[in-house]
């Protein structure tokens, strides 16, 4: 539920202009964050509706020079805050970029880079960041191990002659939009998902760790 915020407890202000045209934007508050990065969420979404992703593109001061890189552009578009989409952004690109770097080393082409790093992410999406007591340390090193692994599996299925029918471009749009509707609580809150189990909560604090509030 939305309530009107008094002007004094306003930390931006309610209009802005946009990075690429002459319109003005409106901006809405919330009394509280999503997320510990409070209004990282709505900043990104609204650099996607001003066409974000296709600026970069054209405005990248440099090209990557590998004959299977993928397009800065698709990583920024999607990003890679947990905070934002979950841990299928964070240890799911890693296990992506794995796998394609599987591919590069074995010799195979751009497009199966790409499909390899593409059911990288379909094998990984929707997966939470509930990390326990706030560190990344449990799951994720353990997500990792198993993203690691399962690099070479898709890279083999790919070089094995498996024809992926969604491409990359389209499997990370389809990533961000479920990291999009996530909840909070599984998004590094560490309120949710393994975070919040009994067994969780009963170990001893690790070092680093730290209390989550919403």
């Amino acid at each position: 539920m939305q309530t009107e915020i008094p002007a004094s407890n306003r930390t931006m202000h309610p209009s802005c202009q946009s990075l690429f045209g002459s319109r003005q934007v409106l901006l809405r508050e919330t009394p509280k964050p999503v997320t510990l990065l409070d209004g990282l969420v709505a900043f990104i979404e609204f650099l996607t509706k001003l066409g974000y992703a296709a600026q970069a593109q054209m405005l990248m001061p440099f090209h990557l020079s590998s004959p299977n890189a993928i397009d800065p552009a698709d990583t920024l578009t999607a990003f890679i805050f947990a905070e934002v989409a979950g841990c299928q952004v964070e240890i799911g690109a890693a296990g992506a970029m794995a796998a394609a770097a599987v591919i590069q080393a074995a010799g195979g082409t751009r497009r199966q880079a790409c499909d390899a790093a593409a059911i990288s992410f379909q094998n990984t999406m929707g997966t939470v960041c509930d990390l326990v007591q706030g560190i990344v340390e449990i799951p994720c090193h353990t997500r990792n191990a198993a993203a690691a692994a399962a690099a070479f599996v898709n890279a083999d299925l790919v070089l094995g002659g498996y024809d992926n029918p969604i491409p990359l471009d389209e499997t990370i749009e389809a990533v961000y939009a479920v990291g999009l509707v996530m909840p909070a609580q599984l998004r590094v809150t560490s309120l949710g998902g393994l975070a919040a189990t009994p067994s969780a909560k009963a170990l001893p604090r690790l070092e680093g760790g730290c209390e989550s509030h919403l």
